[in-house]
């Protein structure tokens, strides 16, 4: 409603606020990585992982910035560097959440 610059900056607020908190599953859009002070403060009390998928598996419904595949593909070539350096721990997920789930707490064990 308000644009991109209005939501990255509300999202800036939220990361650092729960960025303090530890025992917490924090799920971001994938734009949050953009700005290297959200990526510093999810990290100081946790990891972040990179849930990788087929592009052609995600939605694009009700996406404003992911309106279609072709810009869904773009977004992800521009920040794949960015998801990459940020991930403490990546995983493959072609199953259902709850399978991600599961194997996230298995890697997060050790």
């Amino acid at each position: 409603k308000y644009g991109e610059a209005a939501f990255r900056e509300k999202e800036a607020l939220i990361a650092k606020e729960v960025g303090k908190k530890s025992g917490v599953i924090i799920s971001t859009g994938g734009g949050i990585v953009k700005n290297p002070e959200n990526v510093k403060n999810l990290k100081q009390n946790g990891k972040i992982v990179l849930i990788e998928r087929d592009i052609n598996l995600l939605s694009t419904e009700g996406r404003p910035l992911s309106k279609d595949l072709e810009t869904l593909k773009k977004m992800y070539v521009e920040r794949l560097p960015l998801y990459e350096a940020a991930a403490d721990i990546r995983l493959t997920n072609e199953d259902s959440v709850e399978s991600a789930a599961q194997t996230i707490l298995k890697l997060l064990e050790h």
